[in-house]
């Protein structure tokens, strides 16, 4: 049975008119799971595996795996610069849209009263 407690006006459940109980609810009220962008995890993912190399580089002494290691965090590093550039870029391109927003709201106004 798919009664959820909630019964239209009619007593009927909403499963009876052919409504989920997730339809009820207002889409502001449903969960949101952010959206991760493989290129915001990629910096993480190489500085994570770049450990990994130059630890097993250290311990089995092999230099060259270490320097590699350590190039590869070195390369998640600067993309995950890159990465907090944009979003930064992106927040100031928001709040001048903003701002660009409220002026022109502002110039209505002051175009009405005069």
């Amino acid at each position: 049975m798919c009664d959820s407690g909630y019964r239209f006006e009619d007593g009927n459940p909403p499963c009876r008119a052919g409504i989920r109980f997730g339809d009820l609810m207002k889409r502001e009220d449903r969960m949101q799971i952010p959206r991760i962008d493989p290129k915001n995890v990629m910096g993480l993912a190489d500085k994570v595996v770049g450990l990994g190399k130059e630890i097993v580089g250290n311990v089995t002494n092999r230099s060259r795996l270490s320097k590699a290691g350590q190039v590869q965090q070195d390369k998640g590093t600067e993309r995950m610069k890159a990465v907090q550039a944009e979003m930064s870029a992106k927040a100031h391109k928001a709040k001048a849209a903003s701002a660009e927003s409220a002026q022109k709201t502002a110039q209505k106004t002051k175009e009405r009263t005069s």
